[in-house]
């Protein structure tokens, strides 16, 4: 069993302010938790030390994705778009100060892949004096029970144009949508490692693992684009 945080970091977090000056940019990032059952088939030493043993078991596994995308506009007091900056070839274009609605768009949302299913691979090993070299192969087919929850805030902000910009009123609208779907996931794990042993309680090891989810991931804010890869 074994869990894989994949941190967010400070990018997501949501700053509401009246008159944004600067938006977050589209973020996704995932967490990972996986458990796993084998039987191993040990054979016998070969000629040089290594030992190999295949096994088949059963996997599961939660991958989450959170996605959120912030977007920010500007209307005048007829509806017309107000840009961010006035056009420098035309003297009476609108400019911000200009803007009578203002309009924040925020988009939160997360796809759940509950996947359960099987597996077969093989682990080797091979002890030359104090060094341990292992690997490790899996390959796996699993069904995806996919949970979707999105959440869409708009905050619309009427402005007082002339008077430094004061507030009029505020509309904040919350739009919550649901979804499920399956797939099959198809994958493979790879894992290296090498360990120095130092003395009889002491060693040092060092290593790497691959994990790919070749398709059938739920990903990004868009429910219809459910059969995604992922590594």
């Amino acid at each position: 069993s074994k869990k894989s945080p994949y941190s967010c970091g400070a990018g997501t977090e949501f700053i509401d302010d009246l008159f944004r000056t600067s938006l977050r940019a589209s973020t996704s990032c995932s967490t990972l938790s996986n458990f796993e059952i084998n039987k191993t088939f040990r054979h016998e030493p070969k000629n040089n030390g290594s030992i190999v043993e295949p096994f088949v078991g059963f996997r599961m596994g939660r991958f989450t994705d959170f996605f959120l995308d912030d977007e920010y506009n500007r209307y005048d007091d007829e509806g017309n778009p107000v840009p961010q900056i006035p056009n420098p070839n035309d003297p009476d274009s609108p400019a911000p100060d200009d803007a009578a609605i203002e309009e924040l768009i925020s988009t939160r949302s997360n796809i759940a892949n509950n996947m359960v299913g099987g597996q077969i691979g093989a682990r080797w090993y091979n002890k030359r004096g104090r060094w341990l070299i292992s690997g490790e192969f899996k390959t796996f087919i699993m069904a995806n029970l996919q949970n979707f929850e999105g959440r869409e805030f708009t905050t619309v902000t009427l402005v007082d144009v002339g008077t430094e910009n004061d507030v009029d009123s505020e509309t904040v609208q919350l739009l919550t949508s649901y979804a499920h779907d399956t797939e099959f996931v198809v994958g493979g794990e790879i894992r290296a490692e090498a360990a120095y042993e130092v003395t009889r309680d002491f060693s040092l090891r060092f290593g790497f693992e691959l994990l790919e989810f070749g398709k059938g991931i739920g990903r990004g804010g868009n429910m219809a684009q459910n059969s995604n890869s992922a590594t």
